[in-house]
């Protein structure tokens, strides 16, 4: 499914035929001796920038199977395409509305549309999928919602998640938490406003965590987050560090 997202990304998508005893020869299409009239190599189509699909002639390249082409799955993909360019809420919904789409699915293996939608930014969409669709922040991927948003400092995302219940003491696959990544990428501001957040604020370990939010302020540098972490609470002791896992 990733390749084939991939390539509806670049532009390009193509359908198998009906048949389902069909098999690409090898030089099926490949040699223009031989007329191909669209049925022995399927049909090309183009993923319009609407998120529409219009035929295109193609009929050497072969880039996914029919039985992939579901409807379910090209609205997930007009979806991820509506999030990623992030100016058409309204075709968001107008999708999610149908009911085709889980909005809690897993997709491209391992990621959600609220977390598409945090992680480009995209606050009016996140705010749709959360009010209206009842996404869930929570669901174990290797980067959720929250994570995404602490590491690009969306300040105002990262607020609306926490007001709809984003567990701010989970712990990501490297042991650090979302305050820990925020002060990975010294996020300074996001992090003043997560430890003031009226509920998530209480919840917050700042020494939670194998890669603890002092730490990577150390190992990255980040001064200004390591002062300010000193004096709401950070453990001093976190100064004798080991070198930990990169990444969040």
């Amino acid at each position: 499914r990733w390749q084939l997202y991939e390539r509806i990304r670049l532009g390009i998508v193509r359908e198998k035929n009906v048949d389902e005893n069909w098999r690409r020869e090898p030089n099926a299409g490949g040699n223009k001796s031989e007329p191909d009239d669209g049925t022995k190599n399927g049909r090309a189509f183009i993923f319009n920038k609407d998120g529409s699909i219009s035929p295109r002639d193609e009929p050497t390249l072969f880039l996914g199977r029919r039985g992939s082409l579901t409807p379910e799955f090209l609205d997930q993909m007009r979806l991820i395409h509506s999030i990623q360019k992030g100016d058409d809420v309204q075709n968001v919904k107008d999708i999610l509305t149908k009911g085709k789409v889980d909005v809690n699915e897993i997709i491209m293996n391992d990621s959600t549309l609220l977390a598409e939608a945090c992680k480009n930014g995209k606050y009016d969409i996140v705010k749709l999928l959360l009010e209206e669709f009842r996404a869930d922040p929570n669901i174990k991927i290797p980067v959720p919602a929250l994570f995404e948003t602490c590491y690009r400092g969306f300040d105002n995302i990262v607020l609306l998640l926490l007001d709809h219940k984003a567990d701010p003491k989970q712990k990501n696959r490297f042991g650090a938490s979302p305050l820990s990544v925020a002060s990975l990428a010294g996020k300074i501001s996001t992090m003043k406003r997560m430890l003031a957040h009226e509920s998530a604020g209480q919840l917050l370990d700042i020494n939670g965590g194998h890669n603890t939010a002092v730490k990577n302020a150390i190992l990255n540098s980040h001064e200004d987050c390591l002062e300010f972490l000193l004096k709401d609470g950070g453990a001093s002791k976190s100064l004798d560090i080991e070198h930990p896992k990169r990444g969040f």
